[in-house]
C-alpha cells in the first residue's frame, strides 16, 4: 500500500525515531519530491555528494525571475515617464505656435488639428498606464512601443508642416528700412565682461543657500539652483566655477567633493536635473571658447554625451564630472595663454 502512495509518502528519522509521512494528494509529483527533500535528513545524508536540493533550486530560480521582472519594470517605468515628458513638451510647443500672430490662420488650424492627434495619443498612454496594475511588464512594454511609434510618426509629419511654415515666414520677411536713430538694431557679438569680486561672492553665497542641507531649492523661487545657473554666461562661467572651488569648495561637506563645483552640483541634482544644470555650464563654456578663438568642439560634444542617461534613466556622475572638467580646462588654458 505504501508503494502505491509514492511519492506522496516519505520517511524521516527525526530524534532517532522512524516516521512515515504523507502530504496532500493535490501536490504535483515535483512538489511532493521537493517537500520530501526539504524535510528528510536521510536524503541529504545519502545523496549530499551527488544531488542538490531541488526545493532550493526552485526558490533560487524564482528569486532570479523575480529580480529580472523588477529590473524590467524599472526600465519600463522610466521609459513611460520620459515619454510623458516628451509628449507634454511637444504639445506645449504646438499650442504656443498655434496661438502665434506670425503665421497664417490656415496653418493655425493645421496645428490645432495636430494637437488633437497628440491628445489621442495622450489618452492611449493614460489607458496604458492604468493597465500597469493588471498587465505584466512585457505587455506594457509592447503597448508603449506602439504608442511611441505613433508619436514619432506624428512628429515627422508635423516637422514637414513646420518646415513649410518657416519657409513661408522667411519669404514674407521684409528688409528693415534704414533709420536715422544712432541705435544699432543688429545682433551684437557677446562679450566677456567678467563680474566683480563682490558679485561673485554674493552669487556663490546664494548657490550655497540653494543647495546646503537636506533637500535642494531647485526652482522654488528666484534664488533656486536653476534660476541662479541660468544667470551664468560666457563672461562669468570660469569665474563662478573658480570662486566656488576656492571658497565654499574647501569647507565642510563640500571639501569631500573631489571634482569640486561640478560634483557638488551633481550631488544635489536628480535625474534630468543633472543634464539641465550641466548644460548651462556647457553652453557658457562653448561660447567662451568661441570668443577666445579656440576649437573646443570635441570637449563640448564629449561633455554633452556624458549627460545622457541609460535605459533606466541613470547617469554616471564621475563620467559627467571628468568630461565637464576637461572642457573647463581647455577653455581656461586658452584664457591663461592670452
Amino acid at each position: 500500500m505504501f508503494g502505491i502512495c509514492n511519492p506522496y509518502l516519505f520517511t524521516t528519522n527525526f530524534g532517532g525515531c522512524f516516521h512515515i509521512n504523507s502530504m496532500p494528494s493535490y501536490f504535483t509529483p515535483y512538489e511532493a519530491f521537493a517537500v520530501q527533500n526539504v524535510t528528510n535528513p536521510f536524503f541529504y545524508s545519502l545523496n549530499s555528494c551527488c544531488q542538490s536540493n531541488p526545493a532550493q533550486n526552485y526558490l533560487n530560480q524564482a528569486a532570479y525571475l523575480q529580480g529580472q521582472e523588477i529590473g524590467n519594470a524599472i526600465g519600463v517605468n522610466a521609459s513611460m515617464e520620459n515619454f510623458a515628458k516628451n509628449i507634454a513638451s511637444f504639445k506645449a510647443t504646438l499650442k504656443e505656435a498655434s496661438e502665434s500672430n506670425d503665421i497664417a490662420d490656415t496653418y493655425k488650424q493645421q496645428l490645432k488639428a495636430t494637437i488633437k492627434e497628440v491628445e489621442k495619443i495622450e489618452q492611449e498612454y493614460t489607458n496604458l498606464k492604468q493597465l500597469q496594475q493588471s498587465a505584466n511588464t512585457q505587455q506594457i512594454k509592447a503597448g508603449l512601443d506602439v504608442i511611441i511609434n505613433k508619436f514619432n510618426g506624428l512628429k515627422e509629419k508635423t516637422q514637414a508642416l513646420t518646415d513649410k511654415i518657416l519657409a513661408e515666414c522667411g519669404e514674407d520677411e521684409q528688409t528693415p528700412q534704414e533709420s536715422d536713430d544712432s541705435e544699432d538694431s543688429s545682433l551684437e557679438e557677446p562679450s566677456l565682461e567678467a563680474p566683480s569680486a563682490l558679485a561673485l561672492k554674493d552669487f556663490t553665497h546664494k548657490l550655497d543657500k540653494a543647495i546646503y542641507g537636506p533637500g535642494t531649492n531647485y526652482d522654488s523661487d528666484e534664488n533656486g539652483l536653476k534660476p541662479l545657473m541660468e544667470q551664468i554666461d560666457a563672461g562669468s562661467v570660469l569665474e563662478v566655477w573658480n570662486q566656488w572651488d576656492n571658497t565654499y569648495g574647501t569647507q565642510g561637506r563640500y571639501a569631500s567633493d573631489d571634482f569640486g563645483f561640478i560634483e557638488t552640483l551633481m550631488d544635489d541634482c536628480e535625474g534630468d536635473q543633472k543634464e539641465e544644470i550641466s548644460t548651462y555650464l556647457i553652453d557658457a563654456l562653448e561660447e567662451r571658447a568661441y570668443l577666445l578663438g579656440i576649437d573646443a568642439d570635441k570637449e563640448v560634444s564629449e561633455a554633452r554625451l556624458s549627460l545622457k542617461s541609460n535605459w533606466i534613466g541613470w547617469r554616471d556622475d564621475d563620467k559627467i564630472c571628468k568630461a565637464m572638467i576637461a572642457l573647463k580646462n581647455k577653455v581656461e588654458q586658452a584664457q591663461t595663454a592670452e
